[in-house]
This record gives structure tokens, sequence and C-alpha cells, in this order.
């Protein structure tokens, strides 16, 4: 994800809503959660900031309940769902810990959450957020598929591009976000960054359309599904051609067929043994001549799209059934021609 110096700062409050709902839904175990942020160093104090209060707002207690067993810690972020297991519990924990193990702060420095607060017994991790990790780390290296946000500072745009090359490595994320006011900065994000879907603005509600193939590229996936695009998935073209018998009208006199010229044995001591109608007198060496044989043979057809009928071209004189076949195709060629640029 990417957050542009084109945006609103006024806005601030919707975009890090989006942001924080992408990622804590369903605890962020999602394959189109927003895994990492790249953010403009023009908007990033703010932006984290931002982010902060989301998540605040969005955790916020609803008090006990009558039938409620949990203790204080677990009910302040009851309304964050649960780790699938515990497996994971502690992979995200142990991601977590790797950051705050490090007492330089160059493994990056955690703003939000910690290990303090989660609990393995009860598969709770809390929405934590860390700024400026190291590539490096675990939550650099690994898709996170829980509620950990990375935030990484650039300078300019083509930092940011060169930045997302550098985590996503040979792979290809299924979904990639925008964050800007700027058409031109999202064509060049877009153009320059690979990814199975993209949105401007937003996140995850890609996934919500009946109307949009959804599918990975390279390592995220292969193919589209959702609609009709999922009809087409497990769909396949199959390639159909019925042509005609008739040895007149469709073998052309067999002039598709080989061999491609008349051979005429010389005498024992001459030194050609391939002759043709059209040689060159020049012509010295068998080798020479099959040469000039092949190049011949493949112009000697040219297909055309209408049906797929084959139009000789002529290299024999006095070939009267050859020049009335062409005479015939002349108009249907100009026709299919006329059709083509109409539909185009």
């Amino acid at each position: 994800m990417y957050i542009s110096e084109h945006i609103n700062p006024n806005e601030m409050a919707v975009i890090t809503d989006r942001i924080v709902w992408g990622k804590l839904y369903n605890g962020g175990q999602t394959c189109v959660a927003p895994d990492h942020v790249v953010c403009h160093t023009a908007h990033m104090d703010y932006f984290c900031d931002s982010i902060i209060h989301s998540i605040q707002r969005f955790t916020a207690t609803m008090g006990n309940t009558n039938n409620s067993t949990t203790t204080a810690k677990n009910n302040l972020y009851e309304q964050v769902p649960r780790i699938i297991n515990q497996h994971h519990t502690k992979r995200l924990l142990s991601a977590i810990q790797e950051i705050e193990d490090d007492p330089t702060g160059k493994k990056g420095t955690i703003i939000w959450g910690g290990s303090e607060q989660c609990d393995t017994n009860s598969k709770r991790i809390v929405p934590t957020v860390i700024i400026n990790p190291s590539l490096e780390t675990q939550i650099m290296t690994e898709e996170i598929f829980g509620p950990i946000l990375p935030i990484c500072r650039v300078d300019s745009e083509q930092e940011a591009i060169e930045y997302m090359h550098r985590i996503q490595g040979t792979d290809t994320p299924l979904a990639l976000y925008c964050f800007t006011n700027n058409a031109e900065v999202f064509e060049r994000i877009s153009t320059r960054c690979r990814s199975g879907t993209i949105v401007r603005n937003d996140v995850v509600i890609q996934f919500g359309s009946s109307y949009l193939p959804i599918g990975g590229l390279g390592t995220s996936g292969h193919g589209c599904y959702h609609g009709h695009h999922s009809f087409e998935t497990f769909s396949h073209r199959r390639s159909t051609i019925c042509r005609p018998t008739n040895k007149v009208v469709s073998e052309f006199g067999g002039i598709r067929y080989p061999p491609y010229y008349q051979r005429k044995h010389d005498a024992p001591t001459g030194k050609k043994l391939l002759q043709h109608l059209t040689d060159d007198i020049g012509t010295k060496t068998e080798k020479e001549t099959l040469a000039r044989y092949q190049m011949k043979s493949r112009l000697l057809l040219v297909l055309t799209k209408f049906g797929s009928i084959p139009i000789p071209v002529l290299w024999r004189k006095n070939n009267i059934l050859m020049i009335v076949l062409v005479l015939i195709h002349i108009p249907l060629y100009l026709w299919w021609l006329q059709y083509y640029r109409m539909s185009s």
C-alpha cells in the first residue's frame, strides 16, 4: 500500500478508517488485507496519529455483559476477531517480540499494541503498529495474516516504488492499494508495480463486487473468479475448424503440398542436380538452389482471416486455374476487409 503526498490532510481520518477496517477485518486473516504501508514523509506523522485514533475507535470496549467471563485485558479488544489457532498466534507473537527484543531500535519501533497485551491461550493478538521495520525482520519477509501493521517512511514516489519492489521480491501480491488524489500518480503506480488487483483510495472492497474479476498473478494465483468470470475460468475455449474436401474448391490444385519445384536430372557430368522453370542460370550448386526453393515455398500461400481461405501466389506462367481462383477471392477479401473495419 502506498500513501502518496497528493492527499488532502482533511481526509486523513477517512483514509485511516478504511485502512484499519481492512486490516482488522476478520483479525487481518484475509488474503487481500493490507500487509505493509509505504507512506510519504510529508504525511508520515499525521498518518500514524490518525491510524492510532482509528484503532482506538474501532476497538473501544463495549463493557462487560452479565454472561461475560473475559478479563479486562481481553475485553478491551473484544471487537477484534481472534486468530484461527494457537500456532499462528505464536507466530504473530514472535514477530512482535522480535521488534521488542532489539534494544537498538534498528528493527523497528512499536507505537501501538505489543506482546504484553496479547494472550496465546485465548488466541488474542492486539492491533499493533510498527514504524520503519527492517526488511530482514519476520514481519517484512512473511505474509502477516494478522492485525499487525508495519508503516515505512519514504521521501519520494520513486523511492516508494523501489521499496515496494524490495518488499515483494519475486512475488506478486494479490492486491495493491494506492491512496492519492492525483490520477497520474495512480497510473504510474499501477504501471510499475505488479499485482492481481489494484484499488485507489480504498481497501478490500474489490472482493465485494460480483462484476469484477478477482484473481492473482504469478505467485499469488492464476485465473479469476466472481460472477461470470468463475464460469470463464472453469471453461475451455476449444478451437474448431470445418473445411470442405472438394478437390477443386479447397485444394487449389495441390499447390500447398510438396514438392514445391520440378526435379530435372542433368547429365551425369553436370554440376547441378535440381532444375526449375524459374531457376537462375547463374546458380551453380545444389545447396544454393535448395535455399531458393525453400524461400519460395514459404511465400507460396497468403492466408487471410476470411474463413481461413488460402490465396495462392502466382508463381507459374499460364496457370489459368490459379488466376481464376485469385480473381474470385479478391472481392471476398475486400468484403472481409470492409466488414473488419466496421466491426472494429
